[in-house]
């Protein structure tokens, strides 16, 4: 039983935890709840903010047991249900965010309940995502089925409604720690992972992808190269129909974009199987604006030689970058002349590049720590 050298309780709010999955913060927080929780001076109490809809599946039972292996005093509360927990609130010696709370409905009341927050983990920039998805059309709404018809739903009013909310929270919360590979804003401390595997690369030729459909992320630049996506399967048939009705409205005839790439319906359980698979051995890792890169990270981890964005840590040599759909399809061409050994030469140094500057969990953990033992 641990000793808390310090008297009371902060609490510490996430929306994203063990299998409660939608992005890299879950894997952020599954960190700091293994690495930094040991080495806090005061007891921690996590609040995840969870929908309704997720209560009483599997995956409730999948993120609490780790969570009770590690004595770590945990609550639940329904984002709208804010008021019951407000006391709770209240009461901690200090609130500190692990992430921006759910924006989509009304932000006073999110702002009042975390108005004395005392720091903020910043893992994306809102505005910045919303910008890229403005330049790109196709990921502006989708077709959905209501009824018996298909109607547009603009899906950029949700991520302007999580841009308004972490603009306040930027503005008005003291201390942010940005988790960027790139000093952004606040208390730099970048993400970090851990390599596990040695796996070589298996030769395959085929193209994997495996984020979220979202316009940063680029997963058009996939038409007409056999590819396989794990990803949400109803996200990936409405893009592909969007992308669609947009070309058959403006030029009165049309075909279907990503009919090479095989879509398997991503679920957090199978992340490993899926990386793991000798199905494919090339990974699309070209994403705009990336912040720090798990995906790129877990694809030199298992093997496959990724395609990168040509920013993404430029002082990186490395040859097959891409910042547009005509440049990704050079670099499939060329990896696919490579053999395993040169791919997995390539490998080796992205790893060691990797490692040296994202592997260092002691001094990770010790930096997030001395920081909120410091309130």
């Amino acid at each position: 039983m641990k000793i808390w050298n310090k008297t009371g309780s902060d609490l510490y709010v996430t929306t994203e935890v063990g299998q409660f999955m939608f992005g890299g913060v879950a894997l952020w927080v599954d960190r700091f709840i293994k690495y930094v929780v040991p080495k806090l001076e005061r007891r921690p109490t996590l609040m995840i903010e969870i929908g309704e809809s997720h209560i009483g599946n599997i995956y409730y039972a999948q993120a609490v047991e780790p969570l009770l292996r590690l004595n770590l005093p945990i609550v639940w509360m329904y984002p709208n249900k804010r008021d019951k927990f407000k006391k709770m609130v209240d009461e901690a010696d200090n609130v500190h965010l692990l992430t921006t709370p759910y924006g989509l409905e009304d932000h006073d009341r999110v702002k009042d309940l975390y108005k004395d927050a005392k720091s903020i983990v910043v893992h994306s920039v809102q505005s910045e995502t919303n910008d890229n998805s403005m330049s790109k059309p196709m990921y502006q709404y989708r077709e959905r089925l209501i009824g018996e018809e298909f109607v547009k739903v603009n899906i950029t009013e949700n991520y302007k409604k999580n841009e308004q909310l972490q603009d306040y929270f930027l503005e008005n919360v003291p201390n942010k720690i940005w988790v960027g590979i790139e000093k952004k804003m606040g208390l730099n401390i970048p993400n970090i992972y851990e390599f596990h595997n040695t796996h070589d690369n298996n030769g395959s030729n085929i193209v994997g992808y495996a984020s979220r459909i979202e316009a940063r992320k680029n997963i058009h630049y996939l038409d007409k190269i056999q590819s396989v996506a794990f990803t949400s399967w109803t996200e990936f048939q409405n893009l592909k129909r969007k992308a669609f009705v947009d070309r058959l409205e403006k030029d009165g005839e049309a075909e279907h974009i990503l009919q090479k790439t095989q879509v398997l319906g991503f679920s957090s359980g199978q992340v490993e199987d899926f990386y793991k698979s000798d199905d494919w051995g090339i990974s699309h890792c070209c994403f705009d604006d990336e912040p720090f890169g798990y995906t790129i990270m877990q694809s030199i981890d298992y093997g496959k030689i990724p395609i990168l964005h040509t920013d993404w840590n430029s002082d990186l040599d490395y040859p097959y970058r891409a910042s547009n759909k005509e440049e990704f399809d050079k670099c499939v061409k060329k990896i696919k002349l490579l053999g395993v050994g040169k791919r997995n030469h390539y490998l080796s140094i992205l790893k060691d590049y990797c490692v040296e500057k994202y592997g260092d969990i002691d001094s990770w953990s010790n930096k997030l720590a001395s920081f909120y033992n410091e309130f």
